[in-house]
């Protein structure tokens, strides 16, 4: 039966590999695993001393497997701990090798860079590879302003053939840049669809002139004071606030006729003292109780403060 992937695993009574504290070998663990690069399943043994080794599935006798240091994922610590043992004896590097069975070169690194040397070394090069990827976005962006500023009437696809390579790598590193430092696209549009959008664009303008000139009279026939949000414009209008980039005429002229909430609240104020207040002292929470206002924003309570100096002064 293989040794890996059923459930009758006979490989426990098998010495580790390299432990050269000289003892049988317990394993505490054994993870199975499925490699998908090799398509085949393997397992993960860890000795009772922290010494950890993979096998692949067929495979019984880990000292008939050639290069078995590349199966190694740990030493253990207790084996750490025995080499560091023999290094504070004072030890030559080829007699430390010698007992552990490891080259001399693994064995100046271990005492130079410490046990975890493979992992400092593998973060170092990602950092270093990360710095350079850095100075080289920097680097490719300042040349895209440069084409930007040379080419300025340019399209994407025009721009995009000037440097290949360039917009390539900037659009894999940050696309998000790319995109706010490009004209607008052009794709789906054409000359007799501007036509018709700039058409319909003052067609719309005309309607919203006509309505929000009229908004008071809107207002009367409401029989109350209704706030001028982007939303109520939009519908009162009949234009979908989705194609405001389509026509941008209209939406600039609507956009000046939304109010804030002060705003809105200043021309309820008035209103309700315009209709119950004018043979009347003004009194605040009487307002808010007639408006429907709960609380006034700073412009709008500025705004009944000085009404109310001046009013109340004949009372």
């Amino acid at each position: 039966m293989s040794a890996i992937g059923g459930s009758k695993l006979r490989i426990h009574w098998l010495k580790v590999p390299h432990c050269w504290l000289k003892r049988s070998a317990v394993l505490t663990n054994t993870t199975i695993t499925h490699n998908t690069n090799r398509d085949v399943f393997q397992g993960l043994f860890t000795c009772s001393c922290g010494f950890a080794y993979v096998l692949y599935d067929g495979e019984k006798n880990p000292y008939e497997i050639k290069a078995f240091h590349h199966r190694v994922k740990a030493k253990g610590k207790e084996w750490e701990r025995e080499f560091d043992i023999l290094v504070s004896k004072g030890m030559s590097v080829k007699d430390i090798a010698k007992i552990t069975n490891i080259s001399n070169g693994t064995v100046l690194r271990r005492i130079r860079e410490g046990h975890n040397y493979v992992e400092i070394g593998k973060m170092k090069k990602k950092q270093e590879l990360k710095e350079k990827i850095r100075i080289q976005e920097n680097a490719d962006k300042e040349e895209w302003l440069k084409i930007l500023d040379k080419f300025p009437n340019y399209s994407r696809s025009e721009l995009h053939d000037k440097n290949q390579s360039l917009y390539a790598r900037l659009a894999r590193y940050d696309n998000k840049w790319l995109e706010l430092n490009l004209p607008n696209s052009q794709r789906g549009k054409s000359k007799t669809s501007e036509k018709i959008n700039h058409e319909r664009d003052l067609n719309l303008l005309k309607k919203a002139k006509s309505i929000l000139n009229d908004w008071s009279l809107y207002e009367k026939q409401a029989g109350k004071i209704i706030k001028r949000t982007q939303f109520t414009l939009y519908t009162r209008i009949g234009m979908d606030m989705r194609l405001k980039e389509k026509y941008p005429i209209s939406a600039k002229y609507i956009s000046s006729f939304i109010e804030s909430k002060g705003d809105y609240q200043i021309r309820l104020i008035d209103q309700c003292i315009e209709n119950h207040f004018k043979d009347d002292e003004i009194k605040k929470y009487k307002i808010l109780a007639i408006s429907g206002l709960r609380k006034l924003e700073p412009k709008a309570e500025k705004h009944l403060e000085e009404i109310m100096q001046v009013s109340n002064k004949k009372f």
